[in-house]
């Protein structure tokens, strides 16, 4: 990824640095396990970091920009809270990577254990 892109993520982001987002993903890698939220909060990192698509709308928008993060954001806060929803973990992993990307005072994906916290 060339300077201006990692940039350019860090624009949209208006947060967490390029540097920060990779040792995330980093992390979530290499897990011998990784349940729904986990794979959830990987594939946000991947998208955010290497511009795969978009881990619930399936988007394939680069450079990402805010108003992508916030969209992605909004569809993993109403699947999160669908009880029904077949996806709920795997949305709120996604959910919460996000809000930790920008900046919000949430722990870090790889440091969560369980949904919720």
């Amino acid at each position: 990824m060339s300077e201006g892109s990692k940039a350019m993520t860090r624009s949209a982001l208006q947060a967490r640095s390029y540097r920060v987002l990779s040792e995330q993903l980093q992390r979530l890698r290499t897990p011998a396990e990784r349940d729904h939220f986990m794979q959830g909060a990987h594939d946000a990192l991947t998208w955010l970091v290497e511009g795969r698509s978009a881990p619930l709308t399936g988007r394939l928008n680069w450079p990402i920009h805010g108003h992508d993060v916030a969209d992605e954001r909004a569809v993993a806060t109403a699947l999160a809270h669908q009880e029904s929803s077949p996806s709920q973990e795997y949305a709120a992993g996604v959910q919460h990577t996000l809000m930790w990307a920008q900046s919000a005072d949430v722990p870090p994906p790889a440091d969560v254990r369980k949904v919720g916290c």
